[in-house]
């Protein structure tokens, strides 16, 4: 798939490329971690520039920063790195490198 430009990555997290909302308006990092809720809509932001005011907090950042971390330090020297950030961000929260 990559070879035929169909896919470019794992997942929306990794870019911060997606905005995913709750049914109740919280704003999500994942449809997989309802749990994490980063701001909500209305309440935290009314707009899209406030959005982005918020996502430069110094928390939001935090967040993303742990979420996005490198599984494990073999990651960086495979040569597919940059197609698959280390993978599923949900599936490092339940696994470690050596168990899969």
């Amino acid at each position: 798939m990559n070879k035929k430009n169909q896919i470019k990555t794992v997942c929306q997290l990794l870019h911060r490329s997606g905005l995913i909302f709750d049914s109740k308006g919280n704003l999500l990092p994942c449809n997989a971690m309802p749990s994490i809720k980063l701001g909500r809509l209305y309440r935290d932001f009314f707009t899209a520039k406030e959005l982005l005011k918020l996502s430069e907090t110094s928390h939001i950042k935090k967040v993303y920063d742990k979420l996005c971390s490198v599984p494990d330090i073999t990651c960086l020297e495979c040569n597919n790195y940059n197609n698959c950030g280390g993978g599923c961000v949900c599936h490092w929260t339940n696994y470690n490198f050596d168990t899969l």
